[in-house]
């Protein structure tokens, strides 16, 4: 069983319509004693269960949604079928030419706080919450057995985790400890990327487009790269 959060009467409207954060003015009082970061089981005012989600008292943000069934187990397999389902997402967009790629977007894959980039042989990793941060392990066990990655390195620093009553940390979580940078391909071209110590976990991969939208319209041309962190 775990601890109950109930919302105040009306405050649950946003949860309903698949909102994934309920703020700490929406509750109406907590059943049990959970720290920071644990599992509770979401209520409305009349006893309804809402969802399971991460707990924080020290955010705005206090419940964050893991899992709208109610009855479901937390657990590895739980936690497999995250990853499992992200990575079949990503290789439906993923091609040949292209092997840098967000696997993991946080809340848009069902996983409050983290953000899993895929660079070749390497994933990044950046926790975010207290919750996810008790649960890395699993996280990382299920991303070794679906990816088989070389190594995995975490790379969480950032405002948001010191709200979250974490410290930053950079380390090595899995596989040898390689230093300096990984080359990758996108769209065909080649880029070395610094995931220790570059911006973010090393690349902006949400620029892949724009690059390759570059790449057309400067063809035979010299461009001078004064911005683009390539």
């Amino acid at each position: 069983m775990y601890p109950e959060m109930t919302l105040k009467s009306g405050r649950e409207a946003a949860l309903l319509r698949g909102h994934p954060w309920v703020f700490s003015g929406a509750i109406a009082g907590i059943k049990g004693q959970p720290s920071d970061g644990d599992i509770v089981l979401a209520k409305d005012s009349r006893g309804q269960a809402l969802a399971l989600g991460f707990f924080n008292s020290r955010t705005d943000i206090a419940f964050r949604v893991l899992s709208r069934d109610c009855d479901k187990a937390i657990d590895a397999v739980f936690w497999n079928q995250r990853v499992q389902e992200a990575l079949r997402l990503r290789q439906r967009l993923i091609n040949t030419k292209t092997n840098a790629y967000r696997l993991i977007n946080a809340e848009g894959d069902g996983l409050p706080g983290l953000i899993a980039d895929v660079y070749h042989d390497t994933l990044v990793l950046s926790v975010t919450t207290a919750g996810m941060e008790k649960h890395k392990q699993s996280v990382v066990d299920a991303l070794v057995f679906y990816l088989k990655p070389a190594r995995i390195y975490e790379q969480s620093a950032g405002r948001s985790r010191g709200l979250e009553g974490l410290q930053d940390r950079k380390a090595f979580l899995y596989g040898d400890d390689r230093t300096g940078a990984v080359r990758v391909m996108e769209n065909g071209y080649a880029f070395d990327v610094d995931f220790i110590d570059g911006q973010k976990t090393g690349f902006f991969l949400d620029q892949r487009v724009n690059r390759e939208k570059l790449g057309a319209w400067s063809r035979d041309m010299t461009v001078l790269n004064c911005f683009c962190y390539t």
